[in-house]
C-alpha cells in the first residue's frame, strides 16, 4: 500500500550536543535515573529551539517502532480542526446542531442548540452522560445524551467528544481523519504516514480520543509545529490565533495533575512554566516550554499516580537548562553516551528453575469453552472491530535450548505463535493480526511452583502487559488459565479464568 508520502519532503530535524544549545548532559543523564525510578520509560526526545539535543530508547524500544498514544491522539485530532479553521472552511463558534444536522434528534434541546465547536474542543459540551462508540449509530446517540448544563458552564473529560471533532472533520473535509492529515500536515511537516496506526469506529471512522500508534519523533514535530507558531519551513500550517488560544487556557480548574491550572484545545496547561502539553494514559507527552525553548516528547508504561512525580522530574530538569550556550563537557557527554547505549525495559519475570513437569506441556494441545481472553488492551476492545476475542487452543512445543519454548494459540481462528523466554532475554514474536493493530510482543515466563507457570506476553506497541497463570491438574488432563490486565477505562486490573475442555 502506498502511504502518499512525498517523496524527497522530510526534512531531518537538526541534532547537536546538548550544551549547544544550553542543556547538560549531566542533567539529561539525571533525568534517565528519575524517569526510570518511578515510572517504566520507553522513550524521549528533547529538541531546543528546534533542534534535537537528546533522542533515547529503552529497549526493545526504539526510533521506528510505534508506541500507543491513548489521549494524546487528541492533540493530532485537534490539529485537523485547527487546520480546518485556519483555512476558513470551519469556525470555532460554529453550531454543532448546524454542522451535523443529520445526527439531530426531531426535538433539539435549548442546551444542545448552544453547544459550538470550541466546547467539544474544551471538554464543556454540558453532557455528563455518553453513548457507546462502539456503536454503529453511536454519532446519532450521542446527541441524544442527557445535557444537564449549559455548553461551557462545566468541564467533563471524554474522548467521547474528540471523536465527535473527528465527525466533523469528516463532514467538512470529506474524508477520514488519516487522510485530511496526511494531505494538510504529515506530508507537510516530515510525518511518514505508515509510522501511523489508527484504531477505528465500526464505520472507518479514526477514534480520534485515544486510538492512535505512532513513532516519538512524529509527536516532537507536531510539538516543534506548536512551538514554532503554527509555521513549518515557511509554510503557514496553523494560524497564530488558533496556537494562542489552543495552548492556552480556555477553562481553569485544578485537574488531574496538582499543578494543572486548565484546558485548552485538547492540551493541559501546567505550572510553574504555563507549559501546555499533549498527554495520554500511561505517561505519553508532548510537553510545550516556551519560555524555555524546549519541547519534550516521553513514551512509558506508567501507573496513574505516579504522572504528577513524572512532571516534577522534568521540571526539575527544566530548571537545569541554561540560557546560553555550555561549554563543552566530554566526561559527561560520554557518561550519557553510555547510558543510552545500555537502557532498556526491565524484565517482567525474574529466571527461575524450570519445574520437573515442564515436559509435561509440550506437544499438548488443550481445547477451551467460549470466553473473551486477549493480548490487547481492554479498552480497545472497546474502540475497533478489528479485535479478535477469544482463546480456542493452546499447544507448547520445544524451543530452541532451554531457555525457550514455543506457545502456539488459535484467537477467533486466527493461529499465533509465541516465543517465550525462560532466560530472560527477549524474545520478539509478531502477531497474525490486522494492519492496524499491535502487532509486535514479546513473553516471559517463570514456574511459580511444580504445576504454575506464569507467563507475561508484553504488546510492545501498546506498551500493555497480560498476566497469564497457567495450572496443571494433577494429571496434566486440565490446563487452568487466569489472565490479568490493565483496564484504562476503570483504572483497575480485569481477570477471567478459563478452564480447558
Amino acid at each position: 500500500m502506498k502511504s502518499g508520502f512525498a517523496a524527497g519532503a522530510r526534512a531531518e530535524l537538526p541534532r547537536v550536543a546538548p550544551e549547544s544549545v544550553g542543556v547538560p548532559a549531566g542533567a539529561l543523564e539525571r533525568l534517565m535515573c528519575e524517569l526510570e525510578r518511578i515510572t517504566d520509560p520507553h522513550s524521549i526526545m528533547i529538541a531546543r529551539d528546534g533542534k534535537v539535543c537528546c533522542e533515547a530508547w529503552w529497549q526493545p524500544y526504539s526510533p521506528a517502532v510505534p508506541h500507543m498514544l491513548a489521549s494524546h491522539s487528541k492533540g493530532y485530532s485537534a490539529t485537523a480542526i485547527g487546520i480546518l479553521v485556519t483555512q476558513g472552511k470551519l469556525s470555532v463558534d460554529d453550531l454543532v446542531c448546524e454542522l451535523l444536522s443529520e445526527y439531530m434528534p426531531d426535538v433539539i434541546p435549548e442546551n444542545l442548540k448552544k453547544m459550538r465547536v470550541r466546547h467539544l474542543l474544551t471538554m464543556t459540551s454540558g453532557m455528563t452522560t455518553l453513548p457507546d462508540i462502539t456503536l454503529p449509530d453511536w454519532e446519532r446517540d450521542f446527541f441524544r445524551c442527557e445535557m444537564t448544563h449549559e455548553p461551557g458552564s462545566t468541564f467533563f473529560y471524554s474522548g467521547n467528544f474528540t471523536a465527535m471533532l473527528c465527525v466533523i472533520v469528516r463532514k467538512v473535509a470529506g474524508c477520514g481523519v488519516k487522510e485530511f492529515l496526511t494531505r494538510e500536515l504529515f506530508n507537510k511537516i516530515g510525518i511518514d504516514p505508515e509510522t501511523i496506526k489508527w484504531m477505528t469506529h465500526a464505520d472507518g471512522l479514526e477514534y480520534g480520543g485515544g486510538g492512535m500508534i505512532t513513532i516519538t519523533e512524529n509527536n516532537l514535530r507536531l510539538g516543534l509545529l506548536y512551538m514554532n507558531g503554527g509555521v513549518w519551513q515557511g509554510e503557514r500550517i496553523l494560524s497564530e490565533e488558533w496556537v494562542e488560544q489552543a495552548l492556552g487556557a480556555q477553562f481553569l480548574f485544578r485537574g488531574a495533575h496538582s499543578k494543572d491550572l486548565g484546558y485548552g484545545y485538547q492540551t493541559w496547561l501546567g505550572q510553574p512554566h504555563n507549559a501546555p502539553r499533549f498527554d495520554g494514559a500511561g505517561g505519553q507527552y508532548t510537553i510545550m516550554y516556551r519560555d524555555r525553548g524546549l519541547t519534550i516528547s516521553i513514551t512509558e508504561s506508567g501507573s496513574f499516580n505516579v504522572n504528577d512525580v513524572v512532571l516534577d522530574a522534568v521540571e526539575r530538569f527544566c530548571d537545569e537548562v541554561s540560557d546560553g550556550s555550555l561549554p563543552e563537557d566530554p566526561e559527561a557527554d560520554a557518561s550519557l553516551m553510555r547510558r543510552i547505549a545500555t537502557l532498556a525495559a526491565p524484565r517482567t519475570l525474574a529466571v527461575k528453575p524450570v519445574s520437573a513437569r515442564a515436559g509435561e506441556l509440550c506437544g499438548r494441545t488443550w481445547e477451551f469453552p467460549s470466553n473473551r481472553l486477549t493480548f490487547y488492551p481492554v479498552v480497545w476492545g472497546k474502540l475497533t472491530a478489528l479485535m479478535r476475542f477469544g482463546l480456542d487452543k493452546l499447544r507448547f512445543e520445544r524451543g530452541e535450548g532451554d531457555g525457550e519454548m514455543l506457545l502456539r494459540l488459535e484467537f477467533a481462528g486466527e493461529e499465533q505463535l509465541l516465543h517465550v523466554s525462560f532466560d530472560g532475554l527477549a524474545r520478539l514474536s509478531r502477531l497474525n493480526v490486522p494492519h492496524d493493530l499491535p502487532e509486535w510482543v514479546y513473553a516471559y515466563g517463570a514456574w511459580s511452583s511444580e504445576s504454575m507457570l506464569e507467563l507475561r506476553v508484553h504488546v510492545v506497541e501498546a506498551a500493555s502487559t497480560v498476566a497469564f497463570t497457567l495450572e496443571l491438574s494433577g494429571d496434566a488432563g486440565e490446563l487452568a488459565i487466569i489472565t490479568q490486565q490493565p483496564n484504562m477505562l476503570t483504572h483497575s486490573m480485569d481477570t477471567e479464568t478459563i478452564r480447558s475442555l
